[in-house]
C-alpha cells in the first residue's frame, strides 16, 4: 500500500451546520443519557456516585443513547 491509497478510496464529505453540530454527536446523546442516569440515582437517595456505580450507570445511558436512530442520525 503506497501513500496515496486514498486516491482510489470514495471519500463522503459531509458540512455540519455550526450552530446543529453538537446536536448530532453520538458522544454528546451518551453524555445526556448518562446525566440523566446519575440524576435518577441522585434523586432515589444516593449522595455520592462510586466507581461501582460508573458501569451500570453507563450500560443503562448506552442502551438508551445507542439505538438505531441516533447512530443513523449521528
Amino acid at each position: 500500500m503506497t501513500d496515496a491509497w486514498f486516491l482510489s478510496e470514495p471519500i463522503i464529505l459531509c458540512r455540519l451546520p455550526s450552530h446543529t453540530s453538537h446536536k448530532l454527536q453520538p458522544c454528546d446523546v451518551l453524555k445526556i443519557a448518562y446525566r440523566e442516569e446519575i440524576e435518577r440515582l441522585y434523586r432515589g437517595g444516593s449522595n455520592m456516585i462510586g466507581k461501582q456505580h460508573f458501569t451500570l450507570l453507563y450500560d443503562l445511558a448506552r442502551r438508551k443513547a445507542m439505538n438505531s436512530r441516533n447512530t443513523t442520525s449521528g
